[in-house]
């Protein structure tokens, strides 16, 4: 497949149906990130891009993004038992990330 070219992922970031970041809900530095990365065989299409602001997407880094679902849900079973203990979670960056309270509801997707 070919590479995308500069006129396609700047028509992807003025054009993001949600216009918000995948895992965080930020509405502003967002970038288009590969779910699987190009340096680990991912492809450079439409399918394999979306949207994170800059933090998550520095953090993401060359995970995938089920990697980096694996470490959030394994991050909430942590923060849930941290929490039972009266104790302060771990790597929360807002409140719109994940939600640990007696519902005990994960936003990220």
């Amino acid at each position: 497949m070919a590479k995308m070219s500069i006129n396609k992922k700047v028509f992807l970031l003025e054009n993001i149906p949600k216009k918000k970041c995948r895992y965080c809900s930020q509405r502003y530095n967002l970038t288009y990130d590969h779910k699987i990365p190009v340096v680990k065989g991912g492809k450079d299409d439409l399918k394999n891009i979306q949207v994170l602001c800059s933090w998550c997407n520095g953090i993401k880094s060359g995970l995938s993004h089920k990697q980096v679902m694996r470490i959030a849900r394994w991050l909430y079973f942590v923060n849930k038992k941290r929490l039972s203990l009266g104790k302060k979670p771990l790597g929360v960056r807002n409140k719109d990330m994940v939600e640990l309270s007696t519902d005990t509801t994960v936003q990220l997707i």
